[in-house]
């Protein structure tokens, strides 16, 4: 809706999107199961991260790249 908005092809408001939240393992937006950790970088991401609602992120590293993928999905700012 936001690209269509954008483009003049519909009216609408000014959409600025957040996009997934941020969380680091055992926070807020940590939703995986108690027998999902350790992570394990070979396995899937759980659902709640395939379908976009949240990343998790531990360390500086990771926060700065998972940060950095949300922008270039869309996101215009970052929740965390």
């Amino acid at each position: 809706m936001k690209h269509a908005i954008d483009g003049g092809l519909i009216e609408g408001p000014r959409i600025y999107p957040a996009g997934a939240m941020l969380s680091q393992t055992s926070g807020h937006g940590d939703f995986r199961g108690p027998n999902d950790v350790p992570a394990n970088d070979a396995t899937l991401l759980d659902y709640m991260q395939r379908v976009g609602h949240v990343l998790i992120a531990d360390g500086v590293p990771e926060v700065i790249k998972r940060t950095r993928e949300v922008l270039r999905m869309g996101a215009t700012q970052i929740k965390a």
